[in-house]
């Protein structure tokens, strides 16, 4: 374990009192439950990924496999419910996706130490009380990435549309990167958090954990705001439901779906059923009203809801070939 110099200027003692300890500590970026509020996209969602190139010798160094990136991007989409339902290919099994996502990194995923994140916090509540500053986050790390993600309708993927996926700053307290019995632990009882060392393999896996939820966050943005303007321009058919809204509970056994579907193929849209877990023995058939040549109106009344369960409502649209969307509605239980 290397020992790199002190990294930061001394700390002020001076002039401190808990309460504004606690309100710097506690201070965070609403950005991320702002997006976790927000409807989850009409979608199931399978994710894939490609390994990055290693890292060489450098001492923070992207861990993971294939697999494991799989993994740890479709858990964070989750915690971000940023879909009907996110799985992994191995999760997927018979099933039937919506959309392949697959993170296609270009080179190596780095990382580097570019800052203290919080000298107040993490320093003052170290000076009152030692274990409340080891649990601020303490150090903001630099994730450097260049990646690409692909985004093709399941079954079809071979056709896809690409979007760029950066880096980004990430802040870890001391126990994201050192364990309780370390060296780094016994420093901490003399050096604030932010001047003892770190152990490479736990900062490494905690900055891998965090480029997959800067990743998560963009293709939960992308899922969430803007994927069926994508979806008309790349895949040529969009398909917007206005109601229920996804993710809604449901309080009856029937409820009226409607929703908005443009067809930019030659193929217009001429027929849109939703179908209600699993929709034996026959799909609803939705009736449609035309708005110009490209764009219907498709309302219906989904019937066999069941207000105690979770329901699943798959919607097909053909226009040429077959546009899906599978809506997630909550049960009262």
């Amino acid at each position: 374990m290397s020992v790199p110099p002190f990294r930061r200027s001394p700390v002020r003692r001076r002039g401190w009192w808990l309460p504004a300890l606690l309100l710097t500590a506690c201070a965070t970026n609403d950005t991320t439950s702002v997006l976790r509020e927000l409807p989850p996209a009409p979608l199931v969602v399978v994710i894939d990924s490609d390994v990055p190139a290693g890292s060489g010798d450098a001492e923070l160094q992207f861990r993971a496999t294939a697999a494991e990136m799989q993994t740890m991007l479709a858990q964070e989409l989750r915690a971000l419910d940023a879909s009907s339902r996110v799985v992994t290919r191995s999760e997927l099994g018979t099933d039937r996706a919506d959309v392949a996502i697959k993170l296609v990194p270009r080179g190596e995923i780095r990382f580097e130490h570019t800052a203290t994140a919080s000298y107040l916090g993490a320093g003052g509540l170290w000076l009152v009380s030692w274990i409340g500053g080891l649990l601020v986050p303490d150090s903001t790390y630099t994730v450097r990435m260049d990646a690409s993600c692909r985004y093709a309708q399941a079954g079809d993927e071979a056709e896809y549309f690409e979007r760029e996926v950066a880096g980004g700053e990430v802040d870890l307290s001391f126990f994201e990167r050192n364990d309780l019995i370390s060296l780094p632990a016994l420093q901490s009882l003399v050096l604030p958090p932010f001047w003892t060392t770190d152990q490479s393999d736990k900062t490494s896996a905690a900055l891998t954990r965090s480029s997959m939820q800067l990743v998560a966050r963009r293709i939960a943005t992308e899922l969430k705001q803007d994927f069926e303007r994508l979806a008309e321009v790349e895949f040529l058919c969009s398909v917007r439901v206005q109601t229920p809204r996804n993710g809604q509970k449901v309080s009856a056994r029937t409820m009226p779906i409607t929703l908005t579907a443009v067809s930019q193929a030659s193929d217009p849209v001429s027929r849109v059923t939703a179908s209600v877990n699993g929709g034996a023995p026959q799909p609803l058939e939705l009736v449609l009203g035309r708005d110009g040549a490209s764009k219907v109106e498709a309302r219906g009344e989904l019937q066999g809801l069941d207000p105690a369960a979770e329901n699943w409502v798959r919607i097909d649209v053909t226009a040429g070939k077959i546009y899906t969307r599978t809506l997630r509605l909550k049960g009262n239980s």
